[in-house]
């Protein structure tokens, strides 16, 4: 029962594990829907699910190419620190997916809570401005 909704959102958003470069509100999405199962892991005592959910989020695909060139061109020189909000989210997950997996609960944890300042973040920096650019 406990894998119940990490199973119907993978399901869900088959498309986007698919996709080589989701556009950016799927990738989002998706990405929302690992750090609750992340989260249900960690909660359950669930080291070996954690970290495949880390590592799924340490490895996500790339945003979609055009949309990457209109971030780009309307963060500009903004686009650093765009970059390095998500390097923070990469290399925090990686280490969470290394710390589960060696059974260090407390720690892995402490780099969750890390991980969703990491989003909440780049979310508080670019969100709004990345949003308006990427509307229809």
């Amino acid at each position: 029962m406990k894998w119940i909704f990490p199973l119907l959102a993978a399901f869900l958003l088959a498309p986007v594990l698919l996709a080589a470069e989701p556009p950016l509100k799927e990738l989002m999405s998706h990405l929302g829907a690992q750090m609750y199962s992340l989260d249900e892991a960690l909660v359950l005592g669930d080291l070996k699910a954690a970290a495949a959910q880390a590592e799924a989020i340490a490895e996500h695909p790339p945003i979609q190419k055009a949309q990457r060139a209109v971030i780009a061109k309307t963060l500009g020189p903004q686009m650093k620190d765009f970059k390095g909000w998500d390097l923070k989210v990469h290399k925090t997950a990686s280490a969470l997916a290394q710390v589960a997996l060696a059974g260090e609960a407390t720690e892995a944890r402490r780099l969750a809570s890390q991980l969703a300042e990491g989003c909440r973040g780049c979310h508080s920096a670019f969100r709004e401005q990345v949003s308006k650019a990427l509307a229809p």
